[in-house]
């Protein structure tokens, strides 16, 4: 099979798959709107039996006490409960919607990939309280983990309050936390000055330069040893990072200690929040491949997979 014959049929697979979530979308919002609808209608219905005819003194004193716990019940429990219906719905459609994606996602990349739903949240806040000088907004539906060769990884995204001159907005990122299968014999920050102040720990005792001026000007790299420090901040790193950081039109920074590699990807704007109201479209799916790559590519940036880390 020739190169555009694979490309097609892959492109047709995706279009397959696209068309049966999106058909799964539509017969989910329906049984979701329809559970919204009658937990409206019997919480309404409850308030008007306790309010009109649980209070009006003309009816029997037993009737009016049989109305007013009617009206309690379909108000206090029929409605909740159909409320927790309409929610579990949605929940079932979005583990659906990671179940099916995600075989199109990453062929030949990793060796696995998974998307984790529901994940606990201490897994999520304990490496950014360990890390960071703040704990953002964390998003728990983009929680994954996977293994490539020589390292595995989870990842998940987070928002935080961001600002730019006198304006506050919303700003986005995605943390990556590699364990590698060797170790570094130092530990090393790359620290994009661009960022908020992330790291609790202070710059380590000595700080590097590399050989490119621009990039020296944006990060502040600091180390525990400066020969091997020195070796790592290469001019293929130096241009890995680069890359990275125009690709995902992102700032990366990254903290090197052990076998641990703690990435923080900045304000990129490739994440994407998975929604029972709106369709996934090619160019969505496009970018929620991207970020699941993201990983992949940060790894291969970064040069992780490179026998230099073994030494």
């Amino acid at each position: 099979m020739g190169k555009n014959a694979i490309i097609q049929t892959a492109m047709k697979d995706t279009n397959e798959l696209l068309k049966e979530v999106e058909q799964k979308r539509h017969e989910t919002l329906v049984d979701f709107c329809s559970a919204l609808f009658f937990m409206t209608l019997f919480a309404v219905l409850g308030l008007c039996i306790m309010g009109i005819w649980g209070g009006d003194e003309s009816l029997n004193v037993y009737l009016r006490y049989f109305l007013l716990i009617l009206g309690a019940v379909l108000f206090l429990i029929v409605a909740p409960l159909l409320l927790r219906v309409a929610f579990q719905i949605r929940r079932h459609y979005l583990d659906y919607f990671y179940a099916s994606i995600t075989p199109q996602l990453t062929k030949g990349e990793y060796r696995s990939f998974s998307f984790i739903r529901r994940p606990e949240r201490k897994m999520l806040t304990m490496p950014l309280r360990k890390a960071l000088s703040f704990t953002p907004e964390l998003d728990g539906d983009s929680f994954f983990k996977g293994e490539v060769e020589g390292a595995t990884f989870y990842s998940f995204g987070y928002s935080y309050a961001a600002k730019s001159g006198n304006r506050t907005f919303e700003a986005e990122g995605r943390y990556i936390e590699f364990t590698l299968n060797t170790s570094f014999p130092f530990e090393l920050i790359i620290k994009d000055r661009r960022s908020a102040s992330y790291y609790k720990k202070k710059p380590l005792l000595l700080r590097l330069k590399s050989d490119s001026s621009s990039f020296d000007d944006v990060h502040d790299v600091t180390a525990d040893e400066e020969v091997p420090g020195l070796n790592l901040l290469s001019p293929f790193l130096v241009q890995g990072i680069n890359c990275l950081n125009i690709r995902y039109r992102a700032k990366l920074s990254v903290h090197i200690n052990g076998n641990k590699v703690q990435v923080y990807v900045d304000d990129c704007p490739w994440r994407y929040h998975a929604s029972l109201f709106e369709e996934l479209t090619p160019a969505k799916f496009a970018h929620l491949k991207e970020e699941a790559l993201l990983p992949y590519a940060v790894y291969l940036g970064l040069g992780l997979d490179s026998s230099f880390y073994s030494i």
